[in-house]
């Protein structure tokens, strides 16, 4: 096999044997339909729901019982200032418009699935529960196994994050990338994903260096 074949080769099989690229997603999270506010979560899975209103925790148990099929979603934790170190859920960011969050790994041995529900003050677009202008509630569904990330906060007239909250559930909604049904606070959201390069695009990018390298020996004549 001549030098520039095995050059080509060699790189190819080990992305074609190899580990796969870790998947990440960036999912933006709104509803044009009320305007343009917009959550952003880094990773994440889908966009849920954006609504009106903040929701108390049974409501949005309520809620997300109805987006996932569960009959017992369950608000793991609820915080309000930054790092309180009171539960599995540690935020930054409150009273601001981008910040962070993560949990503790355990919680994806209890959950099928797992939700991070974000309620921003009110504006001057938005100045009661009867309006219907700017969302100022998001709910974010994860990625499997996923622990830690970034949120920001953007569109239209915005005021500070108010609370976060860590949702389980054993049901999904099943719709990475699209909205989730309606509840009673609101409606649904839309979402985008910005996937990173998976093992699909490593074994079509290795199968195009082979064939590349196969014509070129075949032009040159050079044997192995």
């Amino acid at each position: 096999m001549n030098r520039s074949l095995r050059k080509c080769l060699i790189p190819a099989a080990l992305m074609l044997c190899g580990i796969p690229a870790t998947q990440a997603a960036v999912v933006v999270c709104g509803d044009p339909a009320l305007g343009l506010r917009v959550t952003t979560v880094d990773p994440a899975a889908a966009c849920t729901y954006a609504g009106l209103q903040n929701l108390g925790d049974g409501a949005l148990a309520t809620l997300m019982n109805s987006l996932t099929g569960d009959s017992n979603s369950t608000i793991i934790d609820r915080d309000t200032a930054n790092s309180d170190g009171n539960g599995d859920l540690s935020i930054t960011g409150v009273g601001g418009t981008s910040g962070s969050w993560s949990f503790s790994s355990s919680v994806w041995d209890d959950f099928a699935s797992v939700f991070l529900y974000f309620h921003f003050g009110d504006n001057q677009d938005n100045p009661g529960p009867t309006s219907t202008t700017d969302p100022d509630i998001f709910i974010v569904e994860l990625s499997p196994t996923d622990t830690t990330g970034s949120w920001s906060f953007g569109g239209g007239a915005l005021n500070g994050l108010s609370n976060i909250a860590l949702i389980g559930s054993s049901g999904s909604t099943g719709t990475s990338g699209t909205s989730g049904t309606s509840g009673t606070s609101g409606t649904s959201g839309t979402s985008g994903t910005v996937p990173a390069p998976g093992s699909s695009s490593l074994v079509l990018l290795a199968l195009g260096l082979m064939g590349a390298a196969f014509w070129k020996r075949k032009a040159g004549g050079t044997q192995a």
